[in-house]
């Protein structure tokens, strides 16, 4: 505690302050939250991120400051004069409305100088261990949120999950954190202690615990409480303390904790920081709202979540079905249809279209006129129901296709079919699809002449040598023996690198009007608008939504030319995702390539009308910004790196940012701009990331 001697020098500085620093403005508010450990600590970040969530969702006129007290790296826990004097030097008193402390140190720290530093200013906690209302005496006006951690529902998962197991390795520290935990541990071990023995590993070295948990037996489970410091008061990670134990453990390893998810651990019940922080936050905007602290019971039961790790589950042998319907999985395999499905949307949406032209033209043939009226009503409201269905759920796609009834077929470069309608395996084919599914037309008919089958394949090569749409007539040697007259409309497949990886088509039989060259015409001319839909296909990014490399180089070139002759201004940004080798290596790449389609998503959504996005390469992405120039860009680049930041994931630890470099057209060829922007977003690497650069650092 400070000496009476000193809290005079703590006052100057508080009226010093107080006279220089302008009153801040009635209309914003200010948050402080005040966190016991330190920037980029798993548990920190995620409670700041349910904070800033909630806060920025629905008070825009709040502003949030975040101090880290950095309690976890340093493990000689103790508050100077000087640390209280910088927070007086600067935030003057009354900036505040409420005070968010995190973490059992950072209310110590309240307990001791808020008074002090923050008089009268409200106070919100949480991730609080061992709660008791003796930690809040003395603190005039507060509330909270206190941190249950179900200790017992996770037990008894690994009860029933692993019936033959009966010793349980407890790893914690002898940190002030670890000690409470554990004190809380023990009140509940007491009710399994005739089904487990529970052996307690707290003092060791980590380069220690790996040896010694390499040691257990075949039926033993491991439960990871808290492990940041060892015993020589080395600071560890979360992340290299689980990879550790993981590397080095064959034995499935539970938690209690969101930081550990994904990283190791098979599962367990677990305590959310991204929830604490998200009821912290409402609490705290009430208060800004007018309520009082006092008026706000403290949230002493937050539902915690049953959490497992499909990876792990796979490893050791845990199946789905042995899981309550209640548990949540992460790192689940992507199923075809979450693969595939713009691919299948696109199809389907085609089939649609081309199945309402030919319902058109044959509404209009005298002799069947009564019964095609009958049938276009009955397939308008089957199409109508269909595309309910196709919003509300892509498990049905299949079907729509299937009552479409003109031939629909993809397959890839080699010719190998994909998938078909019924139409194109009963009418072109005359087999059921299962028979045409991974085989090429020389392998599934011996009914077609080989001149047929060549000039197809002839007009495969064509399309997938010049990607686009194509459109052509050609005879089809029917499984009734006849031949007939069908229309291709045919269009590429591209892959995220560009490249092409297969062909959609649709097939129009129109032997009974080719005679009539009018209604040919007219057809032609319907059937030449779905070219812009493929069209759009052949340049779109299939997994992102956004212009694929192709057509953002052509839209380059383009606004070059434009600005070279009318003297227009011209920028781009070219950006990458941080980390995402990291992001694909923790948590797979089928989760890599949900963080894309959301990050194009917001991209789509954020542009201008005039500007163009594109899927660069990998994780990297191109705009082009027409009449716009650097200063104009810049506010562009940054919103786009605000709004990626802004983005919540199911996995609450999860951060996505972006890095940048944004360039001025200034006469370059084109590789050079690019150049120049590409040497521009590895300077905003090399300075930490999460930021877009506008102008070359001097080497010196």
């Amino acid at each position: 505690m400070l000496k009476g001697n000193k809290y005079y020098f703590l006052l100057f500085f508080l009226i010093l302050f107080f006279m220089a620093v302008p009153a801040q403005s009635s209309v914003t508010k200010n948050i402080l939250v005040l966190n016991s450990y330190h920037k980029g600590h798993e548990w920190a970040d995620s409670i700041a991120r349910g904070v800033q969530g909630v806060v920025y969702k629905e008070e825009k006129s709040v502003e949030v400051y975040f101090e880290y007290l950095e309690t976890r790296r340093d493990s000689h826990i103790g508050f100077s004069e000087e640390q209280v004097a910088l927070f007086m030097s600067k935030y003057p008193s009354g900036l505040f409305d409420v005070i968010i402390v995190t973490d059992n140190n950072a209310l110590t720290f309240i307990k001791d100088f808020g008074k002090i530093l923050f008089p009268d200013t409200p106070v919100v906690f949480c991730g609080i261990n061992n709660f008791r209302t003796e930690l809040v005496d003395g603190i005039e006006h507060v509330t909270g949120v206190v941190e249950t951690t179900d200790y017992k529902a996770t037990l008894e998962l690994m009860a029933k999950l692993h019936p033959k197991a009966e010793k349980i390795a407890v790893i914690l520290d002898k940190t002030g954190t670890g000690l409470e935990i554990k004190k809380e541990f023990l009140n509940v071990v007491h009710s399994f202690k005739i089904r487990f023995t529970f052996e307690f590993y707290q003092d060791f070295l980590l380069e220690e615990i790996g040896a010694e948990i390499s040691k257990l037996g075949s039926e033993d489970l491991i439960y990871l409480l808290t492990f940041n410091r060892d015993r020589n008061s080395n600071f560890i990670s979360y992340s290299n303390s689980i990879k550790e134990l993981s590397q080095n453990s064959h034995r499935p390893i539970y938690g209690s904790w969101d930081f550990y998810m994904g990283k190791g651990i098979l599962g367990g019940v677990i305590t959310s920081g991204f929830e604490q922080g998200k009821l912290t936050a409402t609490l705290a905007l009430k208060i800004i709202a007018g309520k009082k602290p006092a008026d706000l019971p403290v949230i002493e039961n937050i539902p915690n979540k049953c959490m497992f790790d499909y990876v792990q589950m796979q490893r050791f042998g845990i199946k789905t079905s042995q899981l309550s319907e209640n548990c949540i999985v992460i790192n689940t395999p992507p199923t075809f249809y979450d693969k595939y499905n713009k691919i299948i949307n696109l199809s389907s949406l085609l089939a649609l279209f081309v199945s309402g032209i030919l319902l058109w033209n044959f509404r209009i043939q005298k002799q069947k006129q009564s019964l095609l009226v009958q049938m276009n009503e009955q397939l308008d409201n089957r199409i109508k129901e269909k595309t309910i269905e196709l919003i509300e759920t892509g498990e049905k796609l299949n079907t729509i296709i299937d009552t479409a009834p003109s031939p629909v077929f993809y397959k890839d470069k080699e010719g190998r079919y994909g998938g078909c309608n019924d139409a194109f395996a009963d009418k072109i084919i005359g087999l059921p699809k299962d028979q045409i599914v991974g085989h090429t037309l020389h392998e599934i008919t011996r009914r077609t002449p080989k001149e047929l089958i060549d000039q197809y394949q002839s007009k495969d090569n064509e399309l997938i040598q010049k990607p686009g749409t194509q459109f052509y007539e050609a005879k089809v040697h029917c499984p009734d023996n006849i031949y007939r007259d069908f229309l291709f409309n045919k269009a590429t497949l591209i892959d995220a690198d560009g490249s092409v990886s297969g062909i959609v088509g649709v097939m129009l039989d129109i032997s009974e009007r080719k005679k009539d060259r009018k209604d040919r015409e007219r057809l032609i001319k319907e059937l030449q608008k779905t070219n812009e839909k493929l069209e759009k296909l052949s340049i779109t990014d299939a997994l992102t939504g956004l212009n694929n490399r192709r057509y953002i180089f052509e839209i380059l070139a383009k606004e070059i030319t434009k600005a070279d002759r009318y003297g227009n201004s011209l920028s781009i940004i070219l950006v990458d995702i941080d980390n995402f080798k990291n992001i694909n290596d923790t948590y797979g790449h089928p989760f890599g390539d949900i963080v894309l389609q959301k990050i194009g998503s917001v991209f789509n959504d954020t542009i201008r009308e005039i500007d163009v996005a594109g899927r660069y390469g990998g994780e990297e992405f191109l705009f082009v910004l027409p009449n716009t120039n650097r200063d104009e860009g810049a506010l562009l680049a940054e919103r786009l790196r605000k709004n990626t930041e802004a983005l919540t994931w199911d996995n609450d630890e999860i951060a996505i940012t972006l890095s940048g470099g944004l360039v001025e057209y200034n006469g370059e060829v084109r590789n050079e701009l690019l150049k120049l922007a590409d040497d521009l977003l590895y300077q905003a690497k090399s300075l930490g990331k999460n930021r877009i650069e506008t102008s070359a650092v001097d080497s010196e």
